[in-house]
């Protein structure tokens, strides 16, 4: 091969290079930008996969719905923002569902044991409507 021939195309090599470099470039800060929009970290509230089991929302709920691999993410930041907007609604309907339990055990047994008064038995079932109220209020969540 001539030297004039090596001289052209180490020119024409070096100019694709500087070409492709850039547009390599280019085409993979873009992809990142995307991937990261996917990848996003989610932010989650302290006791996050606490809440998503006393929600419901454990890994077992989430299969059985049908939820696509691909949407969990969605499922899951969407859940940690619900959380992280109202920080106390799932510990306040846990408190009202633990006194409504001791309240109906303490009537449960007074009744059993035959020393409930009328009142206490009347209110047995108003009790028992609370419980279940208080317990819809914690799977609704």
């Amino acid at each position: 091969m001539s030297r004039r021939a090596r001289t052209h195309t180490s020119l024409l090599g070096l100019a694709l290079v500087f070409l492709a470099v850039p547009l390599w470039w280019a085409s993979r800060s873009v992809g990142d930008a995307v991937n990261d929009a996917d990848h996003a970290p989610l932010v989650v509230p302290p006791d996050f996969q606490v809440k998503l089991m006393r929600s419901a929302l454990g890994a077992e709920a989430l299969a059985a719905s049908g939820v696509p691999a691909a949407g969990v993410t969605a499922v899951l930041q969407a859940a940690a923002d619900e959380i992280n907007a109202h920080p106390g609604t799932l510990d306040a309907a846990d408190a009202a569902y633990v006194a409504a339990r001791v309240e109906s055990d303490r009537l449960r047994a007074r009744i059993q044991s035959g020393q409930a008064s009328q009142e206490e038995i009347a209110g047995y079932q108003t009790q028992m409507a609370i419980l279940a109220a208080a317990r819809i209020a914690i799977c609704v969540w």
